[in-house]
């Protein structure tokens, strides 16, 4: 995953991205080495990991772009390093034409740092892409944050699940009627919608429980917005509006709000606030199910 234009907006706020990012000026900042030899933890962990660090290093302060500790589920062929007290950690390469692109999964969590014209503008970049799709007498069958990629101010659909299934997805993204078409498409849409002013990631790991899914509203969302994704979510897919209305919506929205910056630390706090709940559930889950080993990374 690389920073994009999109990421980094207008805001001066450092996203986990840049704390995460393989820079020693940036990684894990604040978080001091357990041996007192190295001067950070990036020195500390590059030398733990890693037989040949230096010539490591040197491959990296190479790279064009710089690159991030991401989770291993992120990715295929996974090799496993030797690992210690400090977690498993897991060496591959993401063979994937669009690798060098983010997914707009990987961006939801910090929807907390943004502003509300950022949250509105990225919204009606993803309703664009479906409404151009949409254009072409085309459905997506799978639509959901991980398959709309952003490169830059480029948005992208795509779709990893292998063909060959008549109906597939992610809960909750699929419609009341369980069927493929425009309509249902819609109704992920605004699900998304929702997910970009909750900052709510829905893990594929947690049984599905009110705490995880309950789509609730926030206090500090602009009410017109709110009622974009509700009708989105209209258990009649014939009072669903279509991508083009939705798009129209949020245009207007963001004219009205060019200028409004107000409710961001109130709306930030909102979303952590929901993000800690969400935390505490898996927490559970974790706690109640089998231990299995550390926690793992991915270089």
């Amino acid at each position: 995953m690389y920073s994009s234009e999109l990421l980094q907006g207008h805001d001066s706020t450092i996203c986990w991205s840049d704390v995460l990012r393989l820079d020693r000026s940036m990684f894990m900042k604040g978080w001091r080495p357990r041996d007192e030899q190295y001067a950070t933890l990036y020195d500390e962990l590059l030398h733990h990991y890693f037989s040949d660090s230096f010539k490591l290093q040197k491959v990296i302060e190479q790279c064009d772009r710089p690159l991030l500790w991401l989770p291993y589920t992120w990715f295929r062929s996974i090799k496993a390093l030797p690992s210690g007290i400090r977690g498993q950690i897991y060496l591959a390469h993401c063979r994937l034409p669009w690798k060098c692109y983010a997914s707009l999964e990987q961006l939801i969590p910090q929807v907390d740092q943004w502003s509300f014209h950022k949250i509105y503008r990225t919204a009606f970049m993803t309703a664009s892409v479906v409404r151009d799709l949409h254009k072409t007498d085309k459905v997506h069958p799978n639509l959901q944050p991980k398959n709309i990629l952003i490169k830059g101010t480029q948005f992208s659909l795509v779709d990893t699940q292998p063909l060959g299934k008549t109906l597939y997805g992610r809960y909750p993204y699929f419609a009341p009627e369980m069927r493929v078409d425009q309509a249902s498409n819609v109704y992920a849409l605004g699900i998304i919608l929702w997910q970009l002013v909750s900052g709510v990631i829905f893990p594929t790991s947690v049984a599905v429980c009110p705490e995880v899914y309950k789509m609730e509203p926030l206090k500090t969302v602009d009410g017109s917005y709110q009622t974009i994704f509700t009708q989105c979510l209209a258990k009649d897919p014939r009072l669903r509006p279509t991508a083009q209305q939705v798009c129209d919506s949020l245009i207007a929205l963001l004219l009205q709000h060019m200028s409004i910056s107000r409710h961001l630390w109130e709306h930030g706090e909102e979303v952590r606030q929901r993000q800690a709940r969400i935390v505490k559930c898996k927490l559970k889950e974790a706690h109640d199910a089998p231990y299995y080993g550390f926690s793992r990374f991915i270089l």
